[in-house]
């Protein structure tokens, strides 16, 4: 990813799979629930998403936010439709009683 930022000195984030999410769960039991969205977005609407992202740019990085907006012009322009992309993405949902303590909390 051309403009994400350095993560050098933060703990990794993990891939949330089944067998790390049910070390939060009362007997590692839960239910797993996949939602597929997708959003039509405008241009502003699409820069605003990606800055959001917590491995984006900050305000302060002025001139890497500046060639982000380039590039994502470029993008929106070759692929839009009637003003609009479309986003894609999975939202999913663990769901269980919580765990009060165990292996999950040392994550």
């Amino acid at each position: 990813m051309r403009f994400k930022r350095s993560r050098t000195g933060t703990k990794n984030i993990p891939d949330v799979d089944s067998r790390y999410a049910s070390r939060f769960f009362q007997d590692g039991n839960f239910s797993k629930v996949i939602l597929k969205n997708e959003q039509f977005l405008d241009y502003e609407g699409l820069v605003g998403r990606l800055l959001s992202a917590s491995h984006m740019p900050t305000p302060r990085e002025r001139g890497r936010i500046i060639k982000l907006r380039r590039d994502v012009r470029a993008l929106f322009d070759a692929y839009e439709s009637g003003g609009t992309v479309r986003l894609l993405y999975d939202t999913r949902l663990f769901i269980g009683k919580v765990a009060r303590e165990g292996p999950g909390w040392n994550a």
